[in-house]
């Protein structure tokens, strides 16, 4: 009987080793690629449920949030709308219900907040989710 691990053991180690860091470091940074798209897919059900249709919606973008809101996927979908593409409209998904919500966060498109002045957007809901506060508002 051979004590010794095979050659092939310890390269298949070595390239373990290698590869799991990378991985959990890309998986932190851009989210699990599945999830993101199962989310991607169920603000398109949403924003169809609230009356928009695909003609609607000019561009929209994953943007994954550094912060870790409780119940809340990381992952987040800003939707710009044709007829007011200078908004940013932030969508997010329950981890525990799977309900959508629109967050009363509204970005310009430099990805800074909107404040006041100016125009008020007009595809925010009236009932927006507020996560730092943990209410809807409305």
């Amino acid at each position: 009987m051979n004590s010794k691990p095979s050659v092939t053991f310890a390269m298949l180690l070595v390239t373990l080793f290698l590869l799991i860091p990378p991985l959990i470091v890309y998986l932190n940074l851009n989210g699990n690629p599945i999830t993101n798209y199962k989310i991607e897919q169920d603000v398109f059900l949403y924003l169809e449920g609230q009356g928009y249709e695909d003609e609607d919606v000019a561009d929209y973008m994953r943007v994954r949030d550094g912060s870790t809101l409780a119940d809340v996927y990381r992952t987040h979908i800003q939707v710009f709308f044709e007829n007011e593409p200078d908004f940013g409209y932030h969508y997010v998904k329950m981890e525990s219900t799977g309900e959508v919500y629109q967050l009363c966060k509204v970005s310009g498109q430099s990805n800074s907040a909107v404040s006041g002045g100016g125009e008020d957007p007009i595809h925010l809901d009236d009932e927006c989710h507020n996560p730092g506060l943990d209410e809807i508002s409305g």
